[in-house]
């Protein structure tokens, strides 16, 4: 069967300066796959790429065996695909409710799937009339997680998502995006400079240095966490 996210031999960059360089890497129904680096090496641009905002120089990506080439950002979501984004993925002079409600098509949906995230974060039902803005970084996380959920996508990417929290919030993450894969197969493309945080949620790791994958291998591996740290650490 073939990757529900199949990124093939990828070259992609900004400009004259190429930032990726012949990845592969590949994401199936229901599995959550873990992207390491340290800053800059290009994680970031490989989920902008899987998700249509940059384009391939050459190679390809393909969304449940559909080549993406050509194809709008928005277009691609609809196909159930949904970016958590690091950078302004917030509309911070809405609510929290507002928030929440671009996750999902229509009122009714919205009305039906907001309940869900009471067990996993219940502060946010209590603030749905607050600015979204004046959220802790750690509530922000939160709720970009929530509009996520809202959205039952099939696949997410998510990007960085444990910075700058404490460990009691990434722990609860880590258990919310497991249920969430659990109940809802949601598979997911993390990337993340938290080692312990990834192998703790992801089946499978990859780690980028330098807009190449240089190992791979599955969470369990013996000696897995030794081997990504040697190349976060170079």
């Amino acid at each position: 069967m073939p990757d529900l996210l199949d990124l093939a031999d990828v070259t992609a960059g900004y400009g004259a300066t190429m930032v990726l360089r012949h990845v592969s890497l590949g994401v199936g129904a229901g599995e959550i796959v873990a992207l390491l680096g340290r800053n800059g090496v290009g994680k970031t641009t490989l989920l902008r790429t899987a998700a249509g905002f940059v384009q391939p120089r050459s190679g390809g990506v393909r969304l449940d065996g559909q080549a993406l080439a050509g194809i709008a950002p928005y277009r691609i979501a609809r196909r159930a695909l949904c970016y958590v984004a690091q950078e302004q993925a917030l509309f911070a002079d809405l609510t929290v409710g507002e928030n929440l409600r671009l996750g999902v098509s229509h009122d009714r949906l919205f009305r039906e799937r907001l309940p869900s995230i009471e067990p996993h974060f219940p502060v946010l039902l209590r603030r749905l009339g607050q600015k979204a803005g004046t959220l802790s970084g750690g509530e922000q996380k939160m709720l970009l997680i929530s509009r996520a959920i809202l959205a039952r996508p099939r696949l997410m990417l998510v990007d960085e998502i444990s910075e700058g929290l404490q460990p009691s919030v990434v722990d609860r993450l880590a258990g919310v995006l497991a249920a969430e894969r659990r109940m809802h197969g949601t598979a997911m493309l993390l990337v993340e400079q938290n080692v312990a945080f990834a192998l703790s949620v992801a089946d499978r790791f990859a780690v980028l240095t330098s807009g190449e994958v240089v190992e791979r291998g599955g969470t369990g591996d013996a000696g897995a966490a030794a081997r990504i740290e040697r190349h976060m650490t170079v």
